[in-house]
């Protein structure tokens, strides 16, 4: 006879002991595993949504930063325009200034146009830069919002989980009750 067989030989010569007690003790811990794997499950689907609320505080970050390099973009881009502009504006006028034409008139007007287009220029890249900015910023606010969801969503999970634990182990307690009850009396 094998040791298993003794041990399980043993324990129904106890009159009927530990074997009999079998249906109380799984009336007891039924409901407790029941209430343990709901908490644990609700934890989980709690720890996954927390989870998910740092991702999206972690990417309206990143669209903050996003945006910054944008303006950063936008300024280096509108003093090389600015920049250039100068020298092109130098250049049209030294080569007024070689070919003789006076600075009234037409040509001072084709200068002025000149600069004024040039300026316009500046003025467009920054504008683009500003939308491309705000854009970015507008991804990171809705980001926000979507963490606050998850942020919200966790709570009310681990709210609903204690709430459930607690349902299932008072609805349970007859049960419970009568399990200790029977283990008792033996």
């Amino acid at each position: 006879m094998g040791f298993a067989a003794a041990a399980l030989g043993g324990l129904g010569a106890m009159g009927g002991g530990l074997v009999g007690m079998l249906p109380q003790i799984a009336s007891i811990g039924g409901p407790l595993l029941e209430a343990f794997g709901g908490q644990q499950a609700g934890k989980a689907q709690q720890i996954e949504l927390e989870n998910q609320a740092t991702i999206a505080e972690y990417n309206a970050r990143l669209s903050e930063m996003q945006a910054e390099e944008e303006r950063r973009k936008a300024g280096l881009e509108a003093e090389k325009q600015r920049k250039e502009a100068r020298t092109f504006q130098a250049k049209q006028r030294a080569l007024y200034g070689v070919s003789g034409v006076q600075m009234r008139g037409s040509p001072l007007a084709v200068l002025a146009e000149t600069a004024g287009e040039l300026e316009l220029d500046r003025l467009r890249i920054i504008r683009e830069g500003e939308f491309a900015r705000s854009y970015q910023l507008s991804r990171a606010s809705g980001q926000r919002l979507v963490a606050q969801a998850y942020k919200s969503k966790a709570e009310s999970v681990g709210r609903g989980t204690s709430l459930s634990t607690v349902s299932t182990l008072l609805t349970s307690a007859p049960q419970i009750i009568g399990g200790i009850g029977g283990i008792l009396k033996r």
